[in-house]
């Protein structure tokens, strides 16, 4: 019974964790009409983070921020290449090819996450984690039109493409199985998250996008009458998100919480076609209730066989 809490939880957390960062297309474009840069936003991101959960840790227990040096050297180099080298390598794939292709290959990071969890964890690779993967990562491309996405062409999938694209998939892969692990190490999920988006952060502004633009960004949308919208991005798509995220990888193997994630593209169609008229056709719609159907089946199959396994054992 404990282990099909455990993963009903974890499921649970994860698809409202997916739900809050589905909303990160609409303020793209809604506070880009203020005149916020997609690089403030990509920095905005891990220093409301680091903010977050820099107070909340205090607030709860200051002793927790000492963790062992390897530790903190461990989550450097988590924070900057899973953070950081994520975000290069995905901006440089949306450059070169459709969002929608894009997005589409990057949520098959779920089978380099259930192979990282093995090799990590010793997590066993299932017919229900393959099979969940499977349907879901079908989900997605339907929700994603990716057949329409292909047809209309216009792009080349080359060398180059392919290298940020794995980039892509591979930094998605490490995040999920190195914050896990660090949380393995007996280090609160929450720590885990200030240091890395701490060190995110830093090498961020150092590189890429320094305080100061960022600062003068943030004034300039609040002058443009944006401000309601950024604190709705903040709480929602900062700080909700990524609470829930961290909550629901500490709770239950980082396969499922990847999985959970196919409620991602789900939310950014739904909130395209509510806010901005966006049309959704048929094969979207099957794409959802697909996703949809997967995600309770796991939930409904894993608890049946906790069921069976705790009545065996009585």
């Amino acid at each position: 019974m404990e282990k099909q809490n455990s993963l009903r939880k974890g499921i649970f957390l994860g698809v409202l964790s997916a739900i809050t960062f589905g909303t990160i297309g609409t303020f793209v474009n809604l506070l880009g009409d203020y005149g916020m840069s997609t690089d403030a936003l990509t920095v905005i991101l891990p220093f409301v983070l680091t903010i977050y959960f820099g107070i909340v840790i205090y607030l709860r227990n200051k002793q927790a921020f000492k963790i062992p040096k390897k530790m903190l050297f461990f989550l450097i180099v988590l924070g900057f290449v899973g953070f950081d080298g994520q975000n290069y390598c995905m901006n440089q794939a949306y450059i070169k090819l459709p969002f929608g292709l894009v997005a589409a290959i990057m949520f098959t990071n779920v089978f380099l996450v259930m192979i990282g969890s093995r090799i990590v964890f010793g997590n066993k690779i299932t017919t229900l984690k393959i099979g969940a993967g499977v349907v879901c990562a079908v989900g997605v491309a339907m929700v994603l039109d990716l057949y329409t996405v292909i047809q209309t062409g216009g792009f080349s999938f080359d060398a180059s493409s392919l290298l940020w694209v794995l980039g892509g998939l591979v930094t998605i892969a490490g995040t999920y199985v190195g914050s896990k692990y660090a949380m393995e190490k007996e280090i609160d999920g929450l720590v885990v998250f200030f240091y890395m988006n701490l060190f995110a952060v830093l090498v961020w502004w150092a590189a890429v996008y320094s305080p100061i633009q960022m600062t003068q960004d943030i004034v300039n949308v609040i002058a443009a009458g944006g401000l309601p919208t950024f604190l709705a991005y903040v709480i929602i798509t900062c700080v909700i998100c990524f609470h829930l995220w961290a909550a629901a990888i500490e709770a239950v193997d980082p396969s499922w919480v990847g999985i959970s994630y196919s409620f991602d593209p789900i939310v950014e169609i739904l909130l395209g076609f509510i806010i901005f008229n966006q049309t959704m056709n048929g094969l979207q719609i099957s794409g959802v209730i697909l996703i949809f159907a997967a995600v309770c089946f796991v939930t409904y199959l894993d608890g049946k066989e906790a069921t069976i396994t705790a009545t065996n054992n009585v």
